[in-house]
């Protein structure tokens, strides 16, 4: 990432831009608000998510690493001396480093024992996976992979070396699909398994088979106007209406607020509405159960662990 910075004569900020960037798109959602918090803060003084500091900086919620790397990039404009000592201990492994390699290891384990525990069938090991997903892949390290995300991994935006945790998170989505069906949204999604807990406390009604049916197909045109709108004009933020961008993110406009408010009363009534009717990313996984291998290897579909909550 290339960042702006304008400095006064008292060494404080006067404005903190973001320039060039190959950054995931979803990790930078909310980030010019966020660098408008460091105008006043000292440059040569700061410290990233240090209650208490005097130029303490507010953690980026989502993106620790995002947050991190331009604190690093203002303090090496403002004290470059200083800051090349900082760097020099970080390549041995600093915070940062520790950080992004404790994300991709947990990644690489949910992923892991999402398909282990698809295939074992066991149950109550699912319930709590869907936990541990919620509490370290979403609120913890908001591990979440969006369909723009992955739309970025088949157009070569995102390589291997700079991206490695939405490589794992992408990788591992594709790879359970051709082998299992659509086995991230029920067993590696956080969203999904924040939406599947809070359906279980909910009153599960149910709407007509034509109905359900009907509204089925929503999320596959949802998806091709995403993609549509990603391809031939990127500029825009189409992913914007995206919960899976919203849920774990921590700051939340008007329009955050309005979706999560709706999907959260909706998976009260009835179960993962969301998943069920809406999401453009399940919509492109689902793809994957029509592939031979899903239906040669896959286990058996059994009603009572259906991961929709679909009971014949």
């Amino acid at each position: 990432m290339e960042v702006l910075v304008e400095m006064g004569d008292d060494g404080r900020l006067l404005e903190v831009q973001l320039g060039r960037q190959n950054e995931t798109p979803e990790y930078l959602y909310g980030i010019d608000e966020w660098l408008g918090g460091l105008s006043g803060l000292r440059g040569d003084d700061l410290c990233y998510n240090c209650p208490g500091h005097d130029s303490g900086v507010d953690g980026f919620t989502g993106a620790t690493v995002t947050g991190e790397a331009v604190v690093a990039a203002v303090r090496c404009f403002a004290d470059p001396v200083g800051a090349a000592v900082e760097a020099e201990e970080a390549a041995g492994g600093g915070f940062i480093a520790r950080v992004w390699q404790t994300e991709i290891a947990i990644a690489c384990l949910l992923v892991l024992a999402g398909g282990i525990i698809f295939w074992t069938g066991i149950w109550w090991l699912r319930s709590l996976l869907l936990l541990v997903l919620v509490g370290l892949g979403g609120v913890c390290f908001n591990l979440q992979l969006t369909l723009e995300g992955l739309l970025g991994l088949f157009a070569g935006f995102h390589l291997p070396a700079q991206n490695v945790l939405l490589w794992v998170l992408g990788g591992g989505a594709l790879l359970w699909g051709i082998l299992g069906g659509a086995l991230h949204c029920g067993y590696l999604c956080p969203a999904g398994a924040a939406m599947s807990l809070l359906g279980r406390l909910g009153l599960h009604w149910r709407l007509p088979r034509k109905w359900d049916r009907g509204l089925r197909q929503v999320k596959y045109l949802l998806a091709v106007a995403l993609v549509w709108g990603l391809v031939l004009m990127p500029a825009t933020d189409w992913g914007a209406v995206d919960v899976l961008r919203y849920l774990f993110r921590g700051r939340y406009d008007l329009l955050g607020l309005a979706v999560l408010l709706t999907v959260g009363v909706g998976s009260l009534l009835w179960m993962r509405p969301w998943c069920r009717y809406l999401c453009p990313l399940g919509a492109v996984l689902s793809l994957a159960e029509c592939g031979v291998a899903a239906g040669a290897l896959a286990p058996e579909r059994r009603s009572s662990h259906c991961h929709h909550g679909v009971d014949l």
